[in-house]
């Protein structure tokens, strides 16, 4: 259900497996109406997000489709993905909480693409008319929209919304974390403006996912430069740092049953082990070298006792 690209952005209680990306694909973008205003559009948008905020798994597993003013011929017909006629009920007058979801999934998505389509959008911070989390770069040119997931679970999943404005096309958003960035920062270089992407996510009741992003656009397709994942323990916020004095991220924490091991890059992983790990601090020192991160120091020291 998150399968979209445009910069607008469960695992379970032990896995901690943060920004792996999900199946969320949704219903094709439709062209923008020429007569609507982008106010209108917000208003539409905004109707949309507070009316899926109000929908909540594991309350009910069935809802009636005329208390969201919908008739089972609101909803798209069968794809690969999603076969909705086996969620209504056998009068067709109520459907399963988590189809509801994914049908206003798609709605939101279609209007975010809608407004961010006219010309006028980001100008004047008119971003700033819709009510879910929007975040942006400083050159006005890449966004992330975000919003909960609400399924219920300890995992505080978003559905993201990214998009930049010399994209094209519909683009896939696989190679964005599923979670939608909290901060998006634009890095100068020589070939490209770099576009720094970081963020944090509650994974479960005691565990929080870090992750950094590092992408430029070529013939307005996305490119991946630089990525780092990890998962804490709560109380890690900000595990990931970056100085734009001297263009560079830190990474630090310890060890605990989430991560039990130093590790500088995402392949250096290690799995998880029901040994005991002696507690270690780590930290990692990335430079950016106008194109990229590259690691530059690094530090594995066992906890004192």
């Amino acid at each position: 259900m998150k399968n979209f690209l445009a910069v607008i952005v469960l695992v379970s209680l032990c896995s901690c497996n943060f920004g792996q990306s999900q199946n969320r694909n949704l219903q094709q973008v439709t062209p923008r109406k020429e007569n609507s205003s982008f106010k209108k559009v917000a208003d539409e948008l905004n109707a949309l997000t507070d009316t899926y905020a109000g929908i909540y798994p594991y309350r009910q597993d069935i809802v009636l489709l005329k208390d969201y003013g919908l008739t089972y011929k609101d909803f798209p017909k069968d794809t690969e993905e999603h076969i909705y006629s086996e969620s209504f009920s056998a009068n067709k007058d109520s459907i399963d909480v988590f189809s509801l979801q994914e049908y206003y999934q798609g709605k939101i998505r279609q209007k975010l693409a809608e407004l961010t389509s006219y010309p006028d959008f980001g100008k004047a911070n008119n971003e700033k008319l819709v009510n879910i989390f929007a975040t942006k770069s400083a050159d006005n040119k890449m966004y992330n929209f975000a919003y909960d997931e609400n399924t219920g679970g300890s995992y505080k999943s978003r559905i993201s919304y990214i998009y930049y404005t010399g994209q094209k096309g519909d683009q896939d958003q696989d190679i964005y974390n599923p979670d939608g960035y909290d901060t998006i920062i634009p890095l100068k270089s020589k070939s490209a403006t770099r576009y720094l992407m970081m963020g944090e996510i509650i994974g479960c009741n005691s565990c929080m996912g870090h992750y950094a992003k590092v992408v430029h656009y070529e013939k307005g397709q996305p490119v991946v430069d630089f990525e780092y994942e990890l998962g804490t323990g709560m109380g890690y916020e900000n595990a990931i740092e970056y100085n734009p004095a001297t263009k560079t991220l830190w990474v630090h924490y310890t060890t605990d049953d989430h991560t039990q091991y130093c590790y500088c890059n995402n392949g250096d992983k290690k799995e998880y082990t029901d040994e005991e790990v002696p507690e270690h601090h780590c930290s990692c020192t990335f430079k950016f070298n106008g194109t990229t991160f590259e690691l530059t120091g690094q530090k594995d020291e066992p906890v004192k006792q």
